[in-house]
């Protein structure tokens, strides 16, 4: 959930289920509705870009006041980084059909025209093998945006993006932790190296609070970012695509479930805390050697 009213920090929650939400099947299970609302409703404005229009609308209403109220006089929100922070926000507005509703209705001051993003500009620092960076996060980022712009999800840079992220896939990941003497391993991830897809995020992203254990570790915000963009291109029956979604829902810590080295109260969503996830997997660890020791002969 947002932190303070306003803020879309991209953190593992956000980032799987705007994943999900893409999804033409786990977007339309109720809980994971009712999860992305209650997002919006805590504050995290930006998110209900994600959201069936009707869905986003509704948390909207609910956060009218707050959303007014946290409107500078300059018309944007955040005095720093106000451009990149508002943009998200206008988009979302937008998506619920709000937007020039609460402006002529005076909801709203008037939002300055933001700065226009050049496709072109974008297009120029895409690498020859169809990355950005070299990274899955930046290249999904920047596909996200170049098709918020127009451009065709069929171009050659674009396919050329889908081709270069499915490549990516790995069956294996093997994090930078280990238990009892074990390398702890997450299965069906679409990343390269982790601590280069931290700093890829982070350029990138230079206004948000970019957790680097989310990026690093458990290579949870890649994966996801990449899914909503490789659906967005039209490769959503790819097997790749549909493994990591079953990896990412095995993963998720359910609410009430109880991880032993844990103290976290989950609530009634559960969460893909990375630290979380983590445990869960320690806690596999400790109950297959369990069952090891139970099956020697006594």
């Amino acid at each position: 959930m947002a932190k303070r009213l306003g803020a879309f920090d991209l953190r593992c929650d956000e980032a799987v289920l705007s994943a999900m939400l893409a999804h033409p099947r786990h977007g339309k299970r109720p809980e994971f509705l009712e999860w992305g609302e209650a997002m919006v409703r805590a504050g995290n404005w930006a998110f209900a870009r994600h959201m069936p229009v009707e869905i986003a609308r509704r948390a909207f209403d609910a956060e009218r006041e707050n959303i007014a109220r946290r409107q500078s006089k300059s018309g944007l929100w955040f005095k720093k980084n106000g451009n990149e922070w508002s943009r998200p926000i206008v988009a979302a507005l937008r998506h619920a059909g709000l937007l020039d509703k609460w402006l002529a209705s005076g909801t709203l001051r008037p939002i300055p025209k933001l700065p226009a993003i050049d496709p072109a500009a974008i297009l120029k620092r895409q690498s020859p093998d169809g990355s950005w960076d070299g990274a899955v996060a930046a290249t999904a980022l920047e596909v996200e945006r170049l098709l918020a712009l127009g451009v065709n999800p069929g171009s050659p840079a674009l396919s050329r993006a889908g081709k270069w992220l499915l490549a990516q896939f790995q069956d294996t990941y093997e994090l930078d932790r280990s238990f009892r003497g074990r390398t702890l391993i997450v299965k069906n991830v679409f990343v390269t190296d982790g601590l280069a897809e931290y700093h890829a995020t982070q350029e990138g992203m230079r206004h948000m609070d970019i957790c680097r254990s989310c990026c690093q570790r458990m290579a949870t915000i890649p994966t996801s970012l990449c899914l909503c963009a490789l659906i967005m291109l039209g490769h959503g029956g790819d097997s790749r695509v549909e493994k990591c979604y079953k990896s990412l829902l095995d993963l998720r810590v359910g609410p009430g479930e109880k991880l032993m080295d844990s103290q976290a109260k989950l609530g009634r969503f559960g969460s893909w805390c990375a630290h979380q996830v983590t445990f869960k997997l320690e806690d596999r660890i400790r109950a297959e050697g369990k069952k090891a020791i139970s099956s020697f002969p006594v």
